[in-house]
């Protein structure tokens, strides 16, 4: 872990931050722990000269929702592309997809064991360590295939990816394409394609394309488990992207 890495912990219960806090100096060494008991005061860390790396939040934060912190974390320009751990004790599809569309990266159901935590908390924090500094351009040399299957193929565009997932602009899903459906992503973007399956987690319309005849929506996909040969492929990708 880098000794830069900052985390910011949002939970306002103190034996839930100790240990989660124990999971992540023993797991992961990292340091530099933020925490926070508020949403008020995990915005005034985030809107200060602190930079951040990850963040975890309780979706429960006593006077407001966690999915409304995320919301208002994800406001903040510096904090877009930040991988967000949501926390909860509710697991049905409702407050799963409430997770996705506030911008939460990935989902944890309490409680919580330290070695599921550390599982998620590993690719979330490898994701971010592997993250392209900034969004690729969106031109024809970067084009990528969304398979649902069934014949449901749409070609898109690459915007960002990290060893985590991906978000492309795609052509308008016209026959499925729904929240936590999965897919196929092919990579035809190097003289060594690769196909990765992942579990879509956000789509929203492309503001850009709104005055368009050919109408475009942006997507977020998170890789589903990855084997060790394609974490190096994406690897290699992302190394590639940044040397453009």
């Amino acid at each position: 872990m880098a000794n830069d890495f900052t985390l910011l912990l949002v939970e306002p219960n103190a034996n839930q931050q100790s240990s989660i806090t124990e999971v992540l100096r023993n797991d992961f060494n990292i340091e530099q722990i933020i925490t926070a008991e508020s949403s008020k005061q995990a915005l005034h860390y985030l809107t200060d000269d602190t930079s951040v790396d990850c963040i975890l939040v309780n979706s429960e934060l006593g006077e407001s929702s966690g999915f409304t912190l995320i919301s208002d974390i994800k406001s903040i320009e510096r904090y877009t592309g930040t991988a967000v751990l949501i926390m909860s004790e509710q697991k049905d599809r409702t407050h799963l997809l409430q997770a996705a569309a506030c911008g939460a990266s990935d989902f944890i159901i309490k409680p919580f064991t330290p070695r599921s935590l550390s599982l998620k908390l590993k690719k979330l924090i490898s994701g971010q360590e592997f993250r392209v500094n900034k969004r690729v351009s969106t031109f024809g040399a970067f084009q990528t295939e969304i398979n649902f299957g069934e014949q449901r193929v749409y070609q898109a565009k690459l915007v960002d990816i990290s060893i985590s997932g991906c978000s492309l602009v795609s052509e308008l899903f016209h026959n499925g394409g729904c929240v936590y459906d999965i897919a196929d992503i092919k990579f035809n973007l190097s003289n060594e394609p690769f196909t990765l399956s992942a579990e879509l987690i956000r789509v929203e319309r492309d503001p850009e394309s709104e005055d368009s005849q050919e109408k475009e929506i942006m997507t977020a996909f998170q890789f589903r488990e990855l084997s060790e040969t394609q974490q190096k492929s994406v690897q290699h990708f992302i190394t590639e992207l940044n040397n453009y």
